[in-house]
């Protein structure tokens, strides 16, 4: 097959995924079941010689099919998989590697071979015998030559799709000693590109293969390492500790290490000043971190010693430098720079040991409980029994002495990971160059045998370094210390004190008694700890105010302190908090030279503290000092009689800024039991912060600070608000606006930084809006009651509305908007939304817009679909589908919104068929395509032209319906159809289109770019915003649990097949014969119902309440669910006529599960049955007074927190 021939078959849909991604895993079908069948075909890839580049054009076309898809899948009907083929590809590739484009080519072929899967393996040991030549022939072509640079991500590539295609069960089949060899080969390979990787940072290379290549490959460990108990026990310890070993050892200075080495060994410090210029360490290589935190996790009984020995020595070696020049410096001025090499160096081998640390320890769960890894408490456990409580509470409270010279705590061979009887084997063994291996020898030997659990030395050494700092800084070397040490050390104790200060062990299985007695409530260590931090904080804010990126990560460690009350409690019975307290309220240096950030956080600290325990008396008397001084300052000075006169001068500036940056902390310290003291407050505020907009209406910096301040209250309190507070803030939120709209429209801005100005303006804006429209879909006054006892009716109904706020701001945004000013991602984004929002929400009311603002608004989206972003062009989509509806719903032919939808139905007609688009927006195209079509097929013309395009995409004898499930199957067929087409056979099906009469205008000129103008409507919170929304396909059996596959970034975690027959059994007894169920957030329960009604008589009535889109090709028993809209649910769903609902909110926080249950209350009689984290009990009683089963349920996947049952009837699952 000539390649023109080739490419003209082709679908530009797959060509165009393959050029964006060259590692798409394939999915051939039934029409190359003969080409791959022949034996010539197999005879290519073994031909060496003048058709090597032939071949190799040839397996890649093969790859590039254009009836393959996403997952290489080939028909059922085969019976046996061509092995000769990727093993050719191996002999081919070993052949041609010197050319590099041809070696690329061969590696994409072995890449997408190796995600090989689906139907075309009858059973799994066909997948067996398959995964094994393939592994074989890969460690054949691995074995014996030196990987080159341009071959290290296509390797990558492969190993990566082998690990995450083939079930563990598979890996777990191979031969023993295959499958030890693979892992070998993978340990092998990721310790050499790490090492190559390290090489190309420091030749600063342009283009970091092998960096990208050790990243693939630490990923791939994540996914083994994770599902471990399908293996042997303790299968991965080995390759983790040498994995582990290698990443330290490239971080280390030499000799222990080889950082900054170049390939001839010799040292590079230019580096380090380039690095300095770069994004935080702990920030660019956070995926990095945490894998090999995980492996850490591993061999815990090696990593952790490890790395508290490193720190140890590096701490020490700091310790007698420091005291070396602070020597140096009383006999002379001068500074001795190589010292301050070495200075440099212990800074970051110390840098790198406390983030790997840190990544080990603990997670850093966004909105959930940070836990203890099972893995650290085990290890924590075992070791427990050799653990005197008192020689770790001593040593824990000695930072500033060495461990050595405390007694019972000896230096101990642990950590290094060996056996005292084998010291120079176990050294010996050891990964790296020789200098390293005497190093770690001699640490072996020089140290003596006291087992000591690591994570509290670890925890230890961490202090110890933190109180060499505080000695110089109070010895005056500042100058010789490093900031990036000090931001490191309160990172550490920030992610540590959320995971292990005041551990609760009703959250654990099983505690160690040790970390239980050291940090737990009410106990010594963690009072001492608290106070240490504390102090910690406040020398820190004194010292180093003039770094702000250490100071902000400071004061995040004070929040931390106060942020749970538990620990807030201790923290306000520290002399030290009030002094802190006072000394900001009163503005006192250094604190007042802090960054307005800093300060902004300092405030939401110190008024969460203001909530811990305390008796009346004194929580009065706290506030007194620290709110009281804010309100009165701030008063005292707009009230002064020459107010607008001083207004400008520097000193007054300075003071209104830090007042308003005050407020928006304290708008961010808000929480559920604290919204109606906060909200008091800071209505006093806002309502003089207008008169501010006034008064400093030519200081864009101060307009954009006091639009700040609303935004955080409007955030942080609006849903909690009752309605008579509500209409306060909308009347004051409305005055605020109009009082801007006053001073900005017709207003010109000639310079870029006046366009900037503006632009910060309208995005703060834009967010307000979106904030206040929050109110009508996520409201808790009802059910939380915060204002109970002081919320009084208004009697005579809402003066001002949400509506009303967000109609006169929208009017306010458009006339100020710009081609130019779209130009600012965030801002573009922001309005797209926006206005989005408005046509999902409030269709009905776009029809009723004045002429000027209707046709604004449908050229915006216009201009979103045609020339922003893929994101925006998206959005845009989105918006369609709802006026198409509306116009259904009204049957009026003649607006001006049922004319704009035939302009919209041939502009995305034209995108799908003859337009080069992103992949990713053929759902939300599809979606809207469809509904476009549906309101239009009554046109005769039209639907007939619409139906010889199609061919068999819509049946001509079934004309398309607003329906459910027509619409999920027009969307499984759309894709093939889009990836199929032919252009030059649909470019005369297009011409359909109106082009003239019928056409909405939307420019004066065909030629004129459309312009944004004018007013326009509402706008609202964004919630609709969908992950990952694809057509749902499903493999094998469609109700078996995994036939969708887990998508772990939508927080999916599959049941593992008894827990879901046990959830299932439990359900269907509880609904009885004929009874109804809902399944909200659990579709492994939905799919095992459905096979047990398969085999059984009783029968139930079931429906899936689920995010995910892909459950979708199960027809109308799927209803689209969004728990952030938990009450958004189709009218079908009558409240209270579900007999039984199980629920398992996709994430363990008290937010999602208080949304989740208001859907479970409203669809229920009165059975629940809720599957979350035991983390959740307290809220489950509290919410839908449920009690905790005995029974525990199981995932496929090990997770980190443990789940639970929770129901409010007699069940078997309690004992």
């Amino acid at each position: 097959m000539e390649r023109g021939d080739f490419e003209a078959s082709l679908g530009r849909h797959y060509i165009a995924m393959f050029e964006a991604t060259p590692n798409v895993m394939l999915k051939p079908t039934e029409s190359w079941r003969e080409s791959l069948l022949d034996h010539r075909v197999m005879d290519l890839f073994f031909t060496i010689g003048d058709r090597e580049a032939d071949l190799i054009v040839e397996a890649r076309k093969l790859c590039m099919s254009s009836e393959a898809c996403v997952f290489c899948q080939l028909p059922m009907g085969r019976s046996s998989v061509p092995l000769e083929l990727f093993e050719g590809v191996y002999v081919v590739h070993r052949k041609i590697r010197e050319d590099s484009d041809m070696a690329q080519d061969s590696l994409q072929c072995l890449a997408q071979l190796a995600s090989m899967h689906g139907p075309i393996f009858p059973d799994e040991n066909a997948q067996v015998t398959y995964l094994a030549h393939l592994v074989e022939g890969l460690l054949n072509m691995i074995n014996g030559i030196e990987i080159e640079d341009s071959e290290a991500v296509g390797i990558a590539n492969i190993i990566s799709n082998l690990i995450s295609t083939f079930p563990r069960s598979v890996l777990t089949a191979l031969p023993s000693e295959l499958f030890g060899s693979f892992v070998n080969c993978l340990t092998l390979l990721t310790c050499s590109f790490g090492r190559s990787a390290a090489l190309e940072e420091v030749l600063d290379k342009d283009d970091m293969v092998y960096m990208e290549a050790y990243d693939k490959l630490l990923e791939s460990w994540l996914t083994l390492v994770q599902e471990d108990e399908h293996f042997p026990r303790g299968c991965f310890i080995q390759p983790a500790v040498q994995v582990f070993n290698s990443y330290i050892q490239c971080h280390l200075a030499a000799p222990d290490g080889t950082r900054n080495l170049t390939a001839n060994g010799v040292s590079s410090h230019e580096e380090e000043e380039i690095n300095e210029l770069q994004e935080d360490d702990r920030e660019l290589f956070s995926d990095q971190l945490a894998s090999i935190g995980m492996l850490g996790r591993i061999a815990a009984d090696h990593c952790i010693p490890l790395l508290t020995g490193l720190l140890e020595d590096r701490v020490t070696r700091l310790h007698g430098q420091l005291q070396r020049h602070q020597q140096h410096l009383m006999s002379t001025s001068d500074t001795d720079t190589g010292d301050r090499i070495v200075l440099d160096e212990l800074y970051e081998d110390i840098h790198w040991i406390i983030l790997v640390s840190g990544y080990l320890l603990a997670d850093d769960p966004q909105g959930e409980t940070p836990l203890i890894p099972s893995e650290v408490m085990e290890y924590s456990i075992k070791h427990s029994t050799e653990v005197d409580i008192n020689t770790t509470l001593q040593l824990l409270g000695s930072p500033g002495e060495k461990p050595t010279s405390i007694p019972g705590c000896l230096t101990n061979v642990e950590c290094l990971g060996m056996c005292p009887a084998e010291p120079a084997t176990r050294a010996a063994a050891l990964p790296g160059p020789q200098p390293w291996r005497q190093a770690m020898l001699q640490h072996y030997s020089s140290h003596i045998i006291q087992l000591e659990p690591g994570q509290r030395r670890l925890l230890s050494a961490v202090l110890r370094t933190s109180e060499v700092e505080s000695r110089a800084t109070r010895a005056s070397l500042t100058q010789l210390l490093s900031p990036q040490m000090g931001k490191d050390i309160v990172w550490f104790l920030r992610r540590w004190a959320k995971t292990y200060l005041l551990v609760d062990e009703k959250l654990y299985g099983q505690i160690s008694m040790p970390l239980s007695t050291a940090f737990g409530p009410d106990t010594e260590g963690a009072q001492w700890i608290v106070g240490y931090l504390l102090d910690k904080v406040i020398n820190n804010l004194s010292v180093w105010s003039s770094e702000p990126e250490l100071a902000n990560d400071t004061v995040e460690l004070l929040v931390t302190l106060v942020e749970r009350r538990e620990r807030a409690n201790i923290v306000v019975q520290c002399e030290n908090w009030w002094s802190l307290a006072k000394q900001f309220a009163s503005r006192s240096p250094p604190l007042h030279m802090l960054s307005s950030a800093v300060q902004r956080t300092l405030m939401k600290a110190l008024v969460l503290g203001g909530f811990a325990h305390m008796d009346s008396d004194t929580k009065q008397q706290y506030w007194a000092e620290v709110l009281h001084p804010l309100q009165q300052r701030f008063l005292n000075l707009i009230n002064q009689e020459n107010f607008a006169q001083i207004c400008q001068e520097e000193v007054v500036k300075q003071e209104i800024v830090a007042t308003l940056e005050a407020l928006c902390g304290i708008a961010e310290a808000t929480q559920i039991d604290n919204v109606a003291s906060l909200f008091s407050f800071l209505m006093d505020f806002l309502s003089n912060c207008i008169g501010l907009m006034e008064v400093y209406r030519n200081s864009p910096e101060t307009i954009n600070l006091i639009i700040e301040v609303f935004v955080e209250v409007a955030h942080k309190q609006i849903c909690y608000l009752g309605e008579t507070k509500s209409m306060k803030l909308y009347e004051v939120c409305l005055m605020l606006l109009q009082v801007y709209s006053k001073n900005n429209l017709g207003r010109k801005r000639l310079d870029v930084a006046g366009e900037e100005e503006q632009y910060q303006d309208l995005l703060l804006i834009m967010e307000l809006l979106t904030n206040l429209l929050s109110k009508e879909f996520i409201d808790f006054s009802d059910s939380d009651e915060v204002f109970r006892g002081q919320e009084q009716s208004s009697g005579g109904g809402r003066a001002v509305s949400a509506a009303d706020v967000v109609l006169y701001g929208v009017n306010i945004v458009l006339p100020l908007m710009s081609q130019d000013l779209l130009k600012f991602p965030s801002l573009c984004n922001q309005y797209y939304k926006l206005i989005t929002f408005i046509c999902e929400i409030f269709p009905e009311k776009i029809p009723q817009l004045p002429e000027d603002l209707f046709k604004s608004l449908m050229c915006s989206l216009e201009l979103g679909m045609t020339t922003m972003s893929s994101e925006i062009s998206q959005l845009c989509l989105e918006a369609l589908s709802p006026l198409a509806e509306q116009c259904a719903k009204t049957q009026e032919k003649d607006t001006p919104l049922f004319i704009a939808t035939q302009h919209f139905l041939k502009l995305v007609f034209d995108m799908l068929v003859l337009q080069k688009h992103n992949t990713e927006m053929t759902v939300a195209a599809g979606e809207a395509l469809y509904t476009l079509v549906c309101l239009h097929q009554r046109d005769a013309v039209i639907y007939q032209r619409l139906a010889e395009a199609f061919n068999g995409l819509t049946a001509s004898s079934t004309p398309p319906t607003l329906d459910r499930k027509q619409k999920v199957a027009f969307l499984k067929s759309l894709e093939e159809f889009v990836a199929n087409v032919n252009i030059y056979e649909m470019q005369g099906a297009i011409v359909f289109f109106p082009h003239s009469d019928s056409s909405m205008k939307m420019s004066d000129s065909d030629d004129e770019e459309p312009r944004l103008s004018a007013e326009t409507l509402a706008a609202l919170q964004e919630f609709y915003t969908e992950s990952g929304r694809t057509g749902g396909s499903v493999r094998g059996d469609p109700f078996s649990v995994g036939a969708v596959e887990e998508d772990w970034r939508m927080s999916q975690f599959w049941y593992s097949e008894e827990t879901a027959a046990r959830l299932a059994e439990e359900v269907l007894q509880q609904a009885g014969e004929h009874g109804r169920i809902a399944c909200v957030s659990a579709p492994s329960v939905y799919q095992k119902l459905k096979q047990l009604e398969s085999s059984r008589s009783q029968r139930a009535s079931t429906v899936l309440l689920e995010f995910d889109r892909r459950f979708a090709v199960y027809g109308e028993e799927f209803v689209f669910y969004d728990y952030n809209n938990p009450l958004c649910l189709p009218e079908g769903l009558l409240p209270q006529t579900f007999d039984v609902v199980i629920a398992d909110p996709p994430y363990l926080s008290e937010e999602c599960l208080s949304k989740v249950a208001l859907t479970v209350q409203y669809l229920t009689k009165d059975k629940i049955l809720l599957c979350t984290g035991a983390t959740m009990e307290e809220h489950a009683g509290k919410l839908l007074n449920l009690k905790i089963c005995s029974y525990l349920p199981k995932h496929n996947h090990n997770l980190a927190n443990e789940f639970r049952c929770y129901v409010n009837y007699n069940s078997t699952l309690l004992s």
